[in-house]
């Protein structure tokens, strides 16, 4: 269990980031303390479910009374539109609530610049994403999600691709149960962005 001091928490991840990213990532219970609406609101912007996927996160407000980190309503992304345009420094947050929610996203046009990824574990299954940096260059990982459709057997791993699909939940092994698929509609080569790893 880790308890953190909220008021001081943007100022420790700013200047000891990787401590702070070390002591959430490790946590199997996160306690953000001495919330005020404002520290409450700024702590869920972070999205620090990116960090540690597995711990409960609570907010404990001045007043003593506590809140789930995620509501669970809560959303990044404005689902009505009939194209959603993901921006490159955005990936991070779509996966994450892509992963947490993927029923919300089923049938869900999306359109983003993403990484090619061969698998190898599953031969013939394709899983573009981005590489993603939490805290520090040590902690660089590859998150991608499953892609079918015509065509992404002509890309080579690390090609960047822009795509656009449509969000499905499928069961499959590597998810071990069901989890996210884009059904790739339009894939063509692209300019890598500006910044090629996404940062949080």
């Amino acid at each position: 269990m880790t308890f953190v001091y909220a008021p001081t928490f943007e100022m420790y991840a700013k200047n000891m980031g990787q401590l702070m990213m070390e002591k959430i990532t490790n946590a199997d219970m996160l306690v953000f303390n001495r919330c005020t609406p404002e520290l409450r609101d700024a702590l869920r912007k972070r999205n620090l479910r990116m960090v540690n996927r597995r711990a409960d996160i609570y907010l404990e407000m001045e007043d003593g009374t506590s809140e789930d980190y995620l509501t669970g309503d809560e959303c990044p992304f404005d689902l009505s539109q009939d194209l959603i345009d993901v921006p490159d420094d955005d990936f991070g947050v779509w996966y994450v609530d892509v992963m947490d929610h993927p029923d919300r996203w089923a049938g869900k046009m999306v359109h983003m610049k993403l990484i090619m990824c061969h698998s190898k574990k599953y031969p013939g299954i394709h899983c573009p994403g981005r590489f993603v940096m939490t805290c520090c260059e040590n902690d660089i990982q590859f998150m991608g999600l499953i892609a079918k459709g015509m065509n992404l057997n002509q890309y080579q791993n690390r090609d960047w691709v822009e795509v656009t699909g449509r969000m499905a939940v499928e069961k499959h092994a590597a998810y071990k149960g069901k989890g996210p698929v884009m059904h790739v509609i339009s894939i063509g080569p692209c300019e890598k962005p500006q910044q090629e790893v996404v940062t949080f």
